[in-house]
């Protein structure tokens, strides 16, 4: 009985073809890549360690959560820092805690304080000098404008209402607000490169965000969520390339608009409960033209700290304010708050 010959079909043929060309092809875009200069992806280390451990956790409400106890916390093997979180999750500060005038600090790690002791961040200091007031610090490293809003929020409902709020802004909170690629890819990259054990301390990490600028628009996600990379990327620098192009050209969200109506609700809050808001604009010089929308009822204070002054961050090994950063920033807030309550 005469055997059939095994004849591949047009389509089968094309097929290998393809795939034939394109095993050719990758190497040859790969040397090509690397002749321009291309790379594969490579996060600089950046090394954490907290004795106990995981002194920041996940949290399903706010992302990140703040862990009650006594911390020694190293960034880089080199710089080291003491902080003693609160069971309510805030930086322990040393205040007033009789007096009926309570003040609200909002923020990110800059406000936390990271890097530095407690008693040298700027909400001490702030502390130190309106002996009058009861000072809470409710900063926590990561958070932005929506985690300040659902805290706020809580406070009030909860019946602990503050009669003044400092809300302290940076210019890199509105990609928070958002939850945008660019930060997605850098909370995912400095956490799994800080921390070894981030699967067990971020695993019910759900990170809040608002899509648009609508109360109805809130979103969260989940930390195994947040990023991912494309197979090959810290290999191959076609890989990286491409990926990092199809990103750059994705629209980003409007996190402007998002933000400008996230400080328009805390103002709104804030009015409906007697409370005093004001914004401590950070770092963002083109504030007033990024926000025109924001309402006028709202005090601001200018910082205008400057990050590439190494004099004032923890350079080399880190660049949040270092002592005489906070020192700074609380001098520029001390006096302008002082005329601000003078005025309630």
């Amino acid at each position: 009985m005469e055997r059939k010959k095994n004849v591949r079909s047009p389509w089968k043929r094309g097929v290998l073809n393809i795939v034939f060309v394109l095993l050719l092809l990758f190497p040859c875009a790969e040397i090509a890549a690397r002749i321009l200069g291309w790379k594969a992806q490579h996060n600089v280390d950046y090394k954490v360690e907290a004795t106990p451990a995981n002194w920041l956790q996940g949290d399903s409400i706010y992302g990140i959560k703040l862990t009650p106890g006594k911390f020694k916390v190293t960034l880089n093997d080199r710089l080291t820092f003491l902080t003693a979180p609160s069971i309510a999750g805030t930086r322990k500060l040393s205040t007033n805690d009789t007096s009926s005038n309570h003040l609200f600090i909002l923020g990110c790690s800059f406000t936390y304080g990271y890097g530095v002791n407690s008693e040298h961040t700027f909400a001490q200091l702030i502390a130190n000098h309106f002996k009058d007031h009861r000072v809470t610090n409710f900063a926590v490293p990561g958070h932005g404008e929506v985690q300040a809003l659902l805290k706020l929020k809580e406070k009030i409902s909860s019946g602990m209402i503050p009669n003044t709020v400092l809300m302290v802004y940076s210019k890199e909170h509105p990609q928070r607000n958002t939850m945008n690629r660019s930060y997605r890819s850098a909370l995912h990259i400095g956490f799994n490169n800080s921390n070894k054990q981030v699967g067990t301390s971020m695993s019910a990490a759900r990170f809040p965000y608002f899509s648009t600028p609508d109360t109805n628009a809130l979103r969260h996600v989940k930390w195994e969520e947040i990023y991912r990379n494309w197979t090959g990327r810290q290999t191959f620098a076609i890989v990286n390339a491409l990926q990092t192009s199809f990103e750059t050209s994705q629209k980003e969200n409007n996190s402007v608009a998002v933000t400008t109506f996230i400080f328009n609700e805390m103002a709104r809050l804030c009015k409906e409960n007697k409370i005093q808001l004001t914004i401590v604009n950070l770092d963002d010089r083109s504030f007033t033209t990024r926000y025109p929308e924001t309402s006028k009822s709202i005090d601001r204070i200018a910082i205008n700290f400057d990050f590439s002054d190494h004099s004032l961050t923890n350079f080399p090994y880190d660049n949040h304010p270092n002592m005489a950063g906070h020192a700074k920033i609380a001098r520029k807030i001390i006096p302008i708050l002082e005329a601000i309550l003078d005025e309630k």
